[in-house]
């Protein structure tokens, strides 16, 4: 069982929690420093807004996750099975950046016929940063009546998408489950990517 590390994330714009593509991006950075990389199966699963400092810790064999824990990393790493528990430290988390969200959904083509919408490369946002972005924007154009907030919820990647750089990304809604949970495929350049999964936070 290793021993835990921190993850450096950061909070964006108005937001007081930790975004889903920030905790992938972290993760994915934290595991190319410790000599993992191409990692493949990449499944990030969060279970509950993240609002202060994350660490990670490779599960042991046969160790499960235990209840309440706000999200898991698994992958695969030279064809063996690894499962990273993340955990909240409670110190409250010092770095807030701007983000300009609105560049990326004001440069998007959407298609409301086929439920999909696509982006050309912009600099300065990370593939995850990119697919979250447009699948939001993409639910909320479809279903304008549902009063909530759009939430990552789920990304489950063939391999790491980190550090590939792409001509266009395109996210296409697949369907949902009475909103609880929405589907959504992702694709770089014509090729399958994976599947991001979003919950719907209804308005109280």
């Amino acid at each position: 069982m290793d021993a835990d590390f921190l993850l450096p994330v950061r909070l964006k714009g108005e937001r007081t929690y930790v975004q889903g593509p920030d905790i992938h991006d972290a993760v994915c950075d934290a595991l190319e420093k410790r000599g993992l990389s191409g990692i493949e199966k990449l499944d990030l699963t969060c279970h509950q807004m993240v609002r202060t400092s994350l660490c990670a810790r490779f599960l042991g064999p046969g160790e499960t996750a235990p209840d309440g824990s706000p999200a898991t990393f698994r992958f695969n790493h030279a064809g063996s099975p690894q499962t990273l528990l993340l955990s909240e430290t409670g110190e409250a988390i010092k770095e807030s950046v701007p983000y300009a969200e609105e560049l990326l959904v004001s440069a998007a083509v959407f298609d409301q016929d086929a439920k999909a919408v696509k982006l050309a490369s912009v600099p300065g946002f990370s593939n995850a940063e990119v697919v979250v972005a447009l699948n939001k924007a993409l639910l909320s154009r479809l279903f304008p009546e549902v009063n909530g907030k759009w939430l990552f919820a789920r990304l489950q990647l063939a391999r790491s998408f980190r550090l590939t750089s792409f001509q266009e990304l395109q996210v296409r809604f697949v369907g949902h489950s009475n909103f609880r949970i929405t589907r959504s495929t992702l694709w770089g350049d014509g090729e399958s990517l994976g599947t991001l999964y979003f919950s719907l936070l209804p308005t109280e």
